[in-house]
């Protein structure tokens, strides 16, 4: 009989994970990590609903200890960010986040987070090569890796070592990768591209936790072309939405118990 309460328990398990998490859950798999490839608007509002059972101090103890910009050596030159996780046993997990092109859209979006660069030259051409290029949703993404051995093609071009007194966590990084989306949800050519996305996300924690900074020289550049500033961001007003994230799921957990 107890053989099958086991049984059952682990079937209710199962079914509840399926119900929210849209799948059946490997339950030797860290819920806080993510276990496949999802939209960061997913896995950002999975770590909500965990944080309500869990608490956000327990998922603020995943910690970001480092972040790397990826380049591919193909021929997009594709940008992305690798982030080092340490959980609350020390383990370490690697994590991709990254942006891409997705469904057409007809709607042009002109995001509140998102300022005009002062250089008149550069807008003028990202804006001549955007208007070139189709309107696409942006597909931002988050996904895990095996180890910390890199995808083939891809290239570290930056890096970001967090000291120990200020490691973002792993739930700040979601929402403000989540964030970043909601501020820029158009994907185009040489402004809301890859790099923009990688870019603004490492440019807030920077200005969040002044971490040690190596950026190479092909870092955010496209054949040379340094076409990411034809549109900046408002990294004050990102930082402060990332606290308010945050705030509102602890509020959240402190009247739900």
């Amino acid at each position: 009989m107890f053989d099958r309460l086991k049984s059952t328990g682990k079937s209710t398990i199962s079914t509840l994970s399926h119900l929210l998490f849209g799948r059946k859950m490997n339950t030797d798999h860290d819920p806080v990590l993510p276990s496949d490839r999802q939209p960061v608007s997913v896995y950002a509002e999975k770590l909500v609903i965990l944080s309500k059972s869990m608490g956000t101090k327990t998922l603020q103890s995943y910690k970001v200890t480092q972040a790397d910009r990826l380049k591919s050596d193909k021929l997009s030159k594709h940008e992305s960010m690798r982030v080092h996780v340490r959980d609350p046993k020390h383990q370490k997990s690697y994590i991709i986040f990254e942006r891409a092109g997705g469904e057409p859209t007809h709607h042009v979006s002109s995001p509140e987070l998102l300022q005009p660069s002062r250089n008149a030259s550069k807008v003028s051409i990202s804006s001549a090569s955007d208007s070139c290029s189709p309107n696409l949703k942006a597909q931002d993404v988050v996904f895990p890796m095996q180890d910390e051995k890199l995808r083939r093609g891809d290239e570290i071009v930056g890096t970001l070592t967090f000291n120990d007194d200020r490691l973002p966590s792993l739930y700040e990084v979601a929402h403000l990768a989540d964030i970043v989306h909601n501020a820029s949800p158009s994907y185009l050519l040489f402004t809301n591209n890859c790099s923009h996305f990688v870019d603004t996300i490492l440019l807030v924690l920077t200005e969040m936790c002044s971490p040690h900074t190596q950026m190479g020289k092909s870092a955010g550049k496209f054949y040379g072309l340094d076409l990411k500033s034809g549109c900046q961001a408002d990294i004050q007003s990102l930082c402060t939405r990332v606290k308010e994230a945050v705030n509102v799921s602890v509020r959240s957990f402190i009247h739900a118990n």
